[in-house]
């Protein structure tokens, strides 16, 4: 402050107090992105889901890779981030899913086409996931998954003579973080969908969503023994996160990695969409057709709302 008599912060308690928030992790972050993904805004905005008013998230990445070799096919990979510098470990109880081989129908995605017809399904189509077999090689159908998070912080007793123990709690910020994804996800489907303008012919169009929580501290693994809990120290966990709406429950996958795994996270990332390019142009000629039947009901659509329902797969049986 600068009115006399006001204590007035130094440039040392200036520092410590940026080392202690995310700020400086998010700039670091901003630079790598910069580097090996492509396309970065930092602090980018969408509405909030419950007031509509404008909010933040940390970092917004895209990247776009070709199907095919020539021509205006294209998917894209949109980094969807949170930056946490956590003081203390995060730590995420993981288990072996039992049915892991389905989470592929958690990749989100939007665009042409989510989906492919298939006559041989009672309602005539599949998703993409499915028609791609993701479940082969996307990562969150690999590994053990987590539901649970924590991190620390000591219970004051009062009594100099008592050391204070340790807690165990859902932080604040964390829980803000991942809750944060799921909308920003949300938004970005919504928006991409409903902003479509058809005109001449429709090319592959797609956005694959990976929400990432980035810690600057420990990051911890924790597990069910016979007797106990162990621990062991992670790079890369999945956390699923459970978010009811008006109509039904929608899971999320959520990555959770240390700020250092990050190139390597981006090689995985780039991994899985270079083979669902390579898989879709193998296949050009279904999903051309899909294209096709797609564009050709969602045409005759007289709102936003409804070429959204035609186009997307979780959707379309409401208008279709």
């Amino acid at each position: 402050m600068t009115t006399q008599g006001k204590e007035k912060i130094t440039r040392a308690e200036m520092k410590n107090a940026l080392l202690r928030s995310g700020y400086l992790l998010e700039l670091r972050v901003e630079s790598k992105l910069r580097e090996l993904w492509g396309y970065v805004e930092a602090n980018a905005t969408y509405p909030d889901r419950e007031t509509g008013i404008s909010r933040e998230f940390d970092i917004f990445g895209l990247t776009a890779r070709r199907v095919g070799t020539e021509g205006l096919d294209f998917i894209w990979g949109a980094l969807l981030i949170e930056c946490v510098n956590n003081p203390q470990p995060l730590v995420i109880l993981t288990k072996e899913p039992i049915v892991g081989y389905l989470y592929h129908e958690e990749v989100k995605m939007s665009g042409l086409p989510v989906k492919i017809p298939n006559e041989k399904l009672e309602d005539g189509w599949q998703r993409l996931s499915e028609f791609l077999a993701m479940q082969d090689y996307h990562h969150y159908c690999k590994g053990r998954i987590g539901t649970q998070y924590c991190s620390f912080v000591k219970k004051k007793s009062g009594d100099k003579k008592i050391n204070d123990e340790w807690m165990a709690m859902h932080e604040g910020s964390h829980y803000e973080s991942f809750r944060k994804l799921c909308d920003v996800t949300d938004y970005h489907i919504d928006k991409h969908f409903k902003s479509w303008k058809f005109g001449g012919e429709e090319r592959v169009n797609i956005e694959f969503y990976y929400p990432l929580i980035i810690v600057q501290g420990d990051l911890i693994e924790a597990y069910e023994t016979k007797r106990s809990v162990g621990f062991r120290a992670a790079e890369h966990l999945q956390f699923r996160q459970s978010v009811a709406t008006n109509r039904n429950v929608v899971d999320y996958q959520i990555d959770v990695i240390r700020e250092r795994y990050l190139p390597k996270y981006l090689d995985l990332v780039d991994a899985e969409l270079k083979k669902t390019a390579r898989l879709l142009h193998r296949r050009h000629i279904i999903v051309r057709s899909a294209i096709d039947r797609i564009v050709e009901r969602a045409k005759s659509s007289d709102s936003q709302e409804q070429v959204r329902n035609i186009m997307d797969y979780d959707r379309w049986q409401q208008d279709w």
